[in-house]
C-alpha cells in the first residue's frame, strides 16, 4: 500500500494541497487518476468531529472517526481496496491496509512512524 508523508512549515499550503488532493481523486483524468476511490476518508485535525467519509458516491460526517477507524465496519470497507486515508495534522490512532496520506509539520513524523503497526 502506499504510505505518504507530506510534510512543511506552516503557511506553505499543505491544507490546500489537501484539498486539491482529494478534489483530484474525485475527478479522475483516466491518466494520473484512474478511477474514483471507492472510499475516502478525510480527518482535518485529530481533534475535531469535523470527519469525512466519501462512499459510493455520497459524503459522510463522522462523529468518531479513531472509533470507526478500529472497528471492523472498517476493516470490512477499507482493508486492500481502492482507498485513501488523508489526514491533515496527525497519524491516524489506527491504520487500516489502505492508501494513506498525513499532511503535518517538519520533525512531527516520519515514514517509519507511518508503518509502524501496520
Amino acid at each position: 500500500m502506499q504510505q505518504m508523508i507530506l510534510s512543511g512549515t506552516p503557511g506553505t499550503g499543505k491544507s490546500f494541497f489537501t484539498r486539491y488532493f482529494i478534489w483530484r481523486l474525485l475527478h479522475p483524468d483516466g491518466i494520473r487518476v484512474k478511477a474514483v476511490p471507492e472510499v475516502i476518508v478525510y480527518s482535518n485535525d485529530p481533534g475535531s468531529s469535523e470527519d469525512w467519509v466519501y462512499r459510493n458516491g455520497q459524503f459522510y460526517k463522522s462523529s468518531n472517526l479513531a472509533k470507526w477507524l478500529a472497528s471492523d465496519d472498517c476493516d470490512e470497507m477499507v482493508d486492500e481496496r481502492d482507498v485513501w486515508l488523508v489526514y491533515d495534522g496527525a497519524i491516524p490512532p489506527e491504520k487500516p491496509r489502505c492508501k494513506i496520506l498525513v499532511i503535518t509539520s517538519p520533525g512531527n513524523l516520519t515514514k517509519d512512524d507511518l508503518h509502524a503497526s501496520t
